[in-house]
């Protein structure tokens, strides 16, 4: 009797430690989609940027309510720079958030083992919808590539500009560099978790 009563407890607290995994990952979840967004929006104040730096300026001095008090190129630049610096946290923060996510489910799935439960049967995971299927090829493939790219592409614009500003172009493609090795290594670690889906799936066989 005393081992079921301490059996029931075990399982109990095992199910505790499941539903606080599961609020810390839907936490992460959260986070991550912020901080896609606002890489989105950094992303588009760059591409500003080179069709129409002095607007970006324009808006920034409105709404600190200030006036120029200085070259507005080198302004651009600054701004231009600083930027740069918050699309990078900004993706270090994404990058966290969607690392915690992936490892998180792989947890929940080995207490969801020892619990006797799943969150969804296998004939989901089996119908499972296309659509689905693209928006994950779309965050975990389309946008690490097109954020590498974007970055790439960016650097070199901001070098061939004609008003190229030396120090301030060093200073973004150093972060531009950044960026794409931090990209490189999230996919690396996309494509590990993905070989080890497909692993299990294929019931242990490492080479389905």
């Amino acid at each position: 009797m005393l081992s079921l009563r301490r059996s029931k407890v075990n399982k109990d607290n095992l199910y505790d430690h499941y539903k606080d995994s599961c609020a810390k990952r839907e936490l992460a979840q959260s986070n991550r989609n912020k901080f896609f967004l606002t890489s989105l929006v950094c992303i588009a104040c760059l591409a500003i940027f080179v069709i129409l730096p002095d607007l970006i300026v324009q808006v920034v001095l409105s709404w600190l309510q200030v006036e120029a008090a200085t070259d507005i190129n080198i302004l651009i630049y600054i701004l231009q720079s600083l930027n740069w610096a918050i699309l990078t946290y900004t993706l270090i923060r994404y990058v966290q958030a969607s690392i915690q996510v992936e490892r998180a489910y792989i947890y929940e799935g080995q207490l969801e083992n020892e619990l006797g439960i799943t969150r969804e049967g296998n004939s989901y995971l089996d119908d499972y919808p296309v659509a689905l299927d693209f928006i994950d090829f779309f965050y975990k493939k389309m946008y690490p590539l097109a954020i590498i790219v974007w970055a790439f592409v960016k650097s070199i614009f901001e070098w061939q500009s004609f008003n190229c500003n030396t120090v301030s172009c060093i200073i973004d493609s150093a972060l531009a560099l950044f960026i794409v090795a931090l990209m490189v290594l999230y996919m690396a670690f996309l494509h590990k978790i993905a070989s080890y889906y497909n692993t299990k799936q294929g019931g242990g066989d490492s080479s389905k």
